[in-house]
């Protein structure tokens, strides 16, 4: 048993002293096949730029869209064209919002505008598009966009008011709004995606009432995901919603709102509840 212990020792240093030998023999071949690969997604890169990224027009509903430059017929731009995508609604209706789309986390990922063009830059494969909804429906309301309230990393914060410019198809009379309870909303999408624009179906219905003022509020993305270092926290997230409300509260004559009489929702996202009054 001895003996026998003895050589399934020297076997086993045997077969290690193998495996380390080969293992140092292959490093240089692993990372020459590293550098292979990395120049092949180099060489593709640039083969993809000079050729151009593919754009698609995307199927639309009440309305279109034209495009400056306009589209060549291989359907590419040469890369970093940019692009100013025009929303044209049909008669009756009015621009929704103008979008280009990628893939993302959970399929296509929107980057919309709610006005009637969009300067898109195209530096990889995208969709290009419109959404248009019915005059009736937005008429009566009115929507200041893009209300700069921070910048603390490197995206611009900004919100959306929406408030009501009539009541049952009868005018205000000229007279300014005053003193509205207002909802702000804080936009889903796990504090990582979207932005306040995706929110504006629910505001339309809090303002077309002619009682309430709405305000649409974006927030820097958790993590890396806006590019910021160090990384953004959660902490950092409810600063900038606290900004936000703090920001209303003190811009809320001006949007025809009562400062005392806010209250705040927020779909999905962690938050119970989803309504707090403040």
């Amino acid at each position: 048993m001895k003996c026998s212990f003895s050589i399934f020792f020297a076997m086993l240093v045997g077969a290690l002293t193998l495996g380390a030998d080969t293992g140092a023999a292959d490093a240089p071949t692993t990372q020459e096949s590293l550098a292979d690969e990395a120049g092949n997604r180099d060489s593709q890169q640039v083969e993809t730029e000079e050729k151009g990224f593919v754009v698609v027009v995307d199927a639309m509903e009440d309305g279109k869209i034209v495009l400056d430059p306009p589209l060549p017929e291989d359907g590419r731009y040469p890369a970093g064209t940019k692009v100013i995508v025009n929303g044209i609604p049909d008669e009756g209706y009015e621009v929704d919002s103008v979008y280009y789309s990628v893939p993302g986390r959970w399929g296509a990922m929107y980057h919309e505008s709610l006005e009637g063009a969009f300067s898109v830059t195209i530096d990889q494969d995208k969709n290009l598009g419109a959404s248009f909804i019915e005059r009736g429906k937005v008429e009566s309301i009115d929507v200041i966009h893009n209300v700069a309230y921070a910048k603390p990393g490197n995206k611009q914060l900004k919100y959306d008011v929406y408030r009501p410019v009539a009541v049952s198809g009868k005018p205000l009379s000229g007279k300014p709004l005053s003193g509205l309870p207002m909802v702000i909303i804080i936009h889903g999408g796990g504090w990582s995606t979207n932005d306040e624009d995706i929110m504006r179906g629910l505001a339309r219905e809090l303002v077309k009432t002619g009682k309430l003022v709405a305000c649409s509020v974006d927030y820097r993305w958790i993590g890396e995901g806006d590019g910021d270092q160090p990384v953004t926290t959660m902490a950092n997230l409810i600063e900038d919603v606290f900004g936000a409300i703090l920001h209303v509260r003190e811009h809320a004559d001006e949007y025809g709102g009562d400062p005392n009489r806010i209250g705040v929702t927020r779909p999905g996202g962690g938050i119970c509840p989803h309504r707090r009054r403040l």
